[in-house]
């Protein structure tokens, strides 16, 4: 408890000291609320956690998205040497209209989370030369490995391709944009024989991964498919949902509740 206090008078004095921030939509609360019914249309109960990670969702034109039946275990792609069998998770398919490709969504939109890795790759001394890297998304790298081959360690020689951070920036408003493929152990749909996972990661935000799915006839037309993936998903900056505010704040009578009780705490006089 002793904590918590000192953590909330430290934030109190903060915010006296250099302005206020406060959450806030850009747009009005009616448009919010249609866009959010709009996301749990397609994404149930996930579309709360894709406005908590600032994620906005737009549908590409000429395709068609909807959710699959029933939850995904993935069989397809796992190696008969793994023992055991992945948590299924509820997928959603995003179809082109040719139907050559068919992109799962991984729908677990994994929280905000406060205690996220990060790799610092200082290059040399000057700052433009610094990297920060949020590295969550190597973990689901490393399970995917894991998953698709039975070998723990298959991620560490794996083709992975990392997009660069200007086409990151420009494609999702993300950090890192990386791609990998996985053996089919057996068609999806009995049609589809190929697999490519994209993850895309804004850094502290949720990861996105997308497990592309194509025929043998159209891997010639892979790259102009993913093109058309581009903006799918765009990271909100901070300025677009955050207000900055010079105005001082009181905080003269701040309530702290504990354990059920509360207690009034004057903070400023």
């Amino acid at each position: 408890m002793k904590t918590r206090i000192v953590f909330l008078v430290w934030v109190c004095m903060s915010l006296l000291a250099t302005g206020s921030m406060a959450f806030a939509q850009p747009n009005d609360t009616v448009a919010g609320n249609r866009y959010y019914q709009y996301l749990k249309q397609i994404f149930s109960y996930r579309a709360t956690n894709m406005m908590h990670n600032q994620l906005v969702f737009t549908l590409p034109a000429g395709f068609e998205i909807s959710k699959l039946k029933k939850p995904e275990y993935l069989t397809f792609l796992k190696s008969p040497k793994y023992d055991f069998v992945e948590f299924h998770y509820e997928y959603f398919a995003l179809k082109s209209s040719d139907k050559d490709f068919i992109t799962l969504i991984d729908a677990t939109f994994p929280y905000i989370s406060n205690d996220g890795v990060y790799l610092f790759l200082n290059l040399s001394d000057p700052d433009d030369l610094k990297i920060e890297i949020d590295i969550q998304h190597l973990g689901q790298l490393g399970r995917d490995c894991h998953y698709n081959t039975g070998d723990e360690e298959a991620s560490d020689d794996w083709p992975v391709r990392y997009e660069s951070s200007e086409y990151a920036r420009w494609a999702f408003n993300a950090d890192t944009v990386m791609t990998y493929p996985l053996k089919m152990w057996k068609n999806y749909k009995r049609k589809y024989s190929n697999c490519q996972v994209t993850i895309i990661q804004k850094n502290g935000r949720a990861f996105v991964r997308l497990l592309t799915l194509y025929k043998d006839n159209a891997k010639d037309k892979l790259t102009d498919y993913m093109k058309k993936l581009e903006g799918m998903f765009w990271f909100r900056n901070p300025e677009d949902f955050l207000e900055y505010t010079k105005e001082k704040v009181s905080l003269e009578n701040v309530v702290i509740k504990a354990k059920g009780r509360s207690r009034k705490k004057t903070l400023i006089r």
